[in-house]
């Protein structure tokens, strides 16, 4: 073969290469353009589901906001600890469903007279109720809690710093109040 018709052989093959290069990139492209608008559709949809628009009525609002500050409440009786035991959860009942109340009679007598994890008082520093979840058809609201906190010793050392606890709570109407119908928490 003379050298000119293998440079021809050559350069077709190349430009043939580059044409397939071309296509597939331009394929995978559309295929990506195609996935980011599904998910942004499907990601619209669960939010406007989830979560209350601005078009969404005052309902869904109110609801958020009366779940946000029973979370917030509990939070603030039943996260820190130190004050005395027994008088310690008082004011639960306005946000917590009574069986809720008697697992958490239950939780104290179990761990009446244990160490709390080598400190004792975990005082809050910051709150934060996020990610709700409403749903109308189950007349139920997710949300999760995060508390930071410092955990001293009895002499008032701090021991941990920022520790981060996350509750997860989902509540129920229960006579026209939301209340925390379960809980479960996490520390970070």
């Amino acid at each position: 073969m003379d050298r000119n018709k293998l440079n021809k052989l050559l350069f077709v093959f190349m430009i043939g290469i580059l044409i397939i290069f071309i296509f597939i990139s331009k394929g995978s492209n559309t295929k990506n353009d195609i996935n980011t608008s599904e998910l942004n559709t499907s990601n619209n949809e669960l939010n406007s589901l989830d979560t209350p628009s601005n078009e969404s009525n005052s309902e869904d609002s109110q609801v958020i906001n009366q779940s946000k500050k029973a979370v917030e409440t509990f939070m603030k009786i039943y996260h820190p600890i130190g004050e005395n035991q027994d008088t310690r959860f008082t004011g639960l009942e306005d946000v917590m469903t009574e069986s809720q109340i008697q697992n958490i009679k239950s939780e104290i007598e179990m761990f009446k007279n244990l160490a709390p994890n080598g400190y004792e008082r975990r005082n809050i520093k910051k709150m934060d109720v996020v990610d709700f979840k409403y749903d109308k058809n189950t007349q139920s609201v997710f949300c999760v809690g995060k508390v930071w906190s410092d955990c001293t010793d009895t002499l008032g050392n701090i021991i941990v710093s920022n520790e981060l606890t996350s509750y997860n709570c989902m509540l129920i109407n229960e006579n026209g109040k939301w209340k925390i119908g379960e809980f479960s928490y996490e520390v970070i």
